[in-house]
């Protein structure tokens, strides 16, 4: 059904959202079981979050670029 010669259509979610999950819950529930909230553990759990994000956006960014293959393309890697 899928051709190797295409390519991502762009459809990839799985990474973004678990990126995003873990940004803004994962990682601040962990903060709040790890017990008193200190400096030291604030701001590694901010800079875990903003990490998250950063790389979800990065994913966004990347395969928001990649286009999706028209017929007249298929067409002419058949031939």
């Amino acid at each position: 059904m899928f051709d190797t010669h295409l390519k991502s259509t762009g459809t990839d979610y799985t990474a973004r959202a678990t990126l995003l999950i873990a940004a803004f819950v994962i990682i601040p529930f962990l903060m709040l079981m790890s017990g008193p909230l200190t400096n030291v553990v604030l701001a590694t759990g901010i800079a875990a979050s903003v990490a998250c994000i950063g790389l979800a956006w990065l994913n966004i960014r990347r395969y928001s670029k990649v286009a999706i293959p028209t017929l007249e393309n298929a067409r002419t890697v058949v031939k």
